[in-house]
């Protein structure tokens, strides 16, 4: 692992939404890019902290192509229980600036230099990394890297919340 960087133990529930009626553990074949891996290199499973900021991602991803609210629902947003070791803490702008990256902004255009971090994390056996949200103000997002089968102690808790109708925007969002 790259030097500075602290590995945390994260035990908690965070929140994905996703198409009404998927599994939110259901990884698309072939996997797709994100900020923090490419498809091609590893797959990964991306969380947030709080609905909010889950809320936010989904504007901001919404914003970026173009998609209205209601062209997108319903969507559920799904509670997942999760304990893990070994996650990246790359919430400090200090931490992301030895690894020679800026704060996430909305949009793709800086997604190769996280990529890069992301996929180097990943190869040196690292379950995760927990890092900034790009779509909200003092949101995290906690991106899991996902082996062919996933990880024992990631699972989806109850029943979800499914929304017909676009949630409020959350304070603090960035598209």
């Amino acid at each position: 692992m790259a030097a500075g960087i602290a590995a945390l133990a994260i035990d908690g529930v965070w929140w994905p939404q996703v198409p009404h009626g998927l599994d939110p553990l259901a990884r698309p074949a072939p996997p797709r890019d994100a900020r923090w891996q490419r498809g091609a290199a590893a797959d990964a499973l991306y969380l947030a902290e709080s609905p909010e900021t889950t809320w936010a991602e989904w504007y901001r991803w919404l914003a970026e192509y173009g998609v209205p609210p209601r062209a997108a629902l319903p969507r559920d947003l799904w509670r997942i229980e999760i304990a893990l070791e070994g996650v990246a803490d790359l919430r400090s702008a200090v931490t992301l600036a030895s690894l020679g990256l800026s704060a996430p902004l909305p949009g793709r255009n800086d997604w190769p230099a996280f990529q890069a971090v992301g996929e180097r994390l990943a190869a040196t056996g690292l379950a995760a990394l927990l890092a900034p949200s790009a779509a909200r103000t003092g949101g995290e997002v906690l991106c899991i890297f996902w082996p062919p089968q996933p990880p024992s102690r990631v699972r989806a808790v109850g029943s979800p919340e499914t929304l017909r109708e676009p949630p409020a925007p959350p304070r603090g969002l960035r598209t």
